[in-house]
């Protein structure tokens, strides 16, 4: 009889338990794919762009005087004195300083700008999930380090779909 109670018990355990686990209702957001379709993203890479094109040509353009110099030092040092040698290769090296120096500063520049922006586009990310979650009644809403999930659980079309409405206002 004990053995009966016993038993009966943990049946009514488990099946209490996977009761408990069917009520748990999970959704899965795929961060890769929100962080390359989401209107936001695009806005921010297009600011980026307009923003950075123009210092980063200049850049470009100070790269290929700084290789010109050096074909052309290599090419006309033989024919140079020693002290026109050392003047050229010496202003090669200021040229070559103030290029890392304008690079570190744009880098740094565009590093800021760019978490600025993303930090922004988290914080409405984050709004808008949190509705999402509290509408659809989620207990759980899953991004990144997840190994697999299933496409009923995804819920990146429904985020997508929202932060599309909101970059429309």
């Amino acid at each position: 009889m004990k053995r009966l109670v016993t038993i009966t018990v943990l049946f009514l355990s488990l099946g209490l338990h996977f009761s408990v686990q069917a009520a748990v209702k999970i959704g899965y957001v795929d961060m890769k794919r929100l962080l390359t379709e989401a209107p936001q993203i695009e806005a921010i890479n297009k600011r980026l762009h307009d923003r950075f094109s123009k210092p980063k040509q200049e850049l470009e353009k100070m790269a290929a005087s700084l290789q010109q110099q050096e074909k052309d030092l290599k090419r006309d040092a033989l024919l140079m004195t020693e002290s026109k040698l050392t003047s050229n290769k010496q202003k090669i090296m200021e040229d070559f300083k103030a290029f890392r120096e304008k690079e570190a500063t744009l880098t740094k520049e565009l590093q800021e700008v760019q978490n600025r922006e993303l930090s922004a586009f988290r914080d409405v990310t984050r709004d808008v999930l949190s509705k999402l979650a509290k509408e659809g009644d989620y207990d759980l809403i899953v991004g990144e380090g997840v190994i697999y999930a299933a496409d009923k659980i995804d819920i990146t079309n429904q985020l997508l779909e929202r932060l599309k409405q909101i970059a429309k206002k």
